[in-house]
């Protein structure tokens, strides 16, 4: 009795690494043969989100008079301009200030960073 059942647990035991020895060969074939995709996550994430949604943004401002007696206006502006910026860079603290100083030079918002 004790050796039928040392022999059926050998049997189970055996083919069960041999099981797992093909899924190990599988895997090793799929992890080389396996090709990724270079776009980040990130980017699907922008694109998605400048495709689908709209935004509104409002600058306030004044407006001065050529009348003497009124004083300047305040108005708000509803508008939509989006623009995406995407670059690879070697220096990306260089590039960062440079695209920071030009966004406040054209009195830009940053939405989406």
């Amino acid at each position: 009795m004790k050796q039928l059942f040392k022999r059926k647990l050998k049997n189970v035991i055996l083919w069960l690494l041999i099981i797992f020895a093909v899924l190990f060969i599988f895997r090793l074939m799929y992890g080389y043969t396996k090709t990724f995709d270079d776009t980040p996550n990130q980017t699907q994430f922008f694109n998605n989100i400048s495709n689908s949604k709209r935004n509104y943004a409002t600058k306030k401002y004044k407006v001065k008079s050529n009348t003497t007696n009124q004083s300047a206006i305040k108005v708000d502006q509803k508008y939509e301009k989006i623009a995406a910026i995407k670059t690879k860079s070697s220096d990306f603290e260089k590039e960062e200030e440079s695209s920071r100083e030009t966004i406040k030079k054209l009195d830009a918002l940053i939405q989406f960073e």
